[in-house]
């Protein structure tokens, strides 16, 4: 699957050119016929990136799930200006995936 450079995709200004896993991991996502795809990568390959860019690719609607406040705060204020928006408090939404057998 081709993937197009970061900026045909309306990513962010500062996302040039994608890291040497990147294309792969986007395309393995998006070639997942799963509901919930997770990515396990080392610190600095670009999950982040990836996980924004199989979103955009998919043209579904997507959650991003992060283990801390600061890294949402860092998704917030990096994706903001393509669309991202920010939902706080686990409690405030009800889950479907529980009983989900793809899940």
């Amino acid at each position: 699957m081709k993937i197009p450079n970061p900026q045909q995709l309306g990513l962010p200004e500062k996302f040039q050119t994608w890291r040497s896993d990147q294309p792969e991991a986007i395309s393995n996502c998006l070639s997942l016929r799963k509901r919930v795809n997770v990515i396990s990568m080392p610190t600095g390959k670009g999950k982040e990136l990836i996980s924004v860019a199989t979103a955009i690719m998919s043209g579904e609607p997507t959650a991003i799930v992060t283990a801390s406040r600061g890294l949402q705060n860092q998704y917030s204020s990096t994706y903001k200006s393509i669309g991202m928006v920010d939902l706080r408090g686990r409690d405030n939404y009800i889950c479907g995936l529980k009983d989900d057998e793809d899940f």
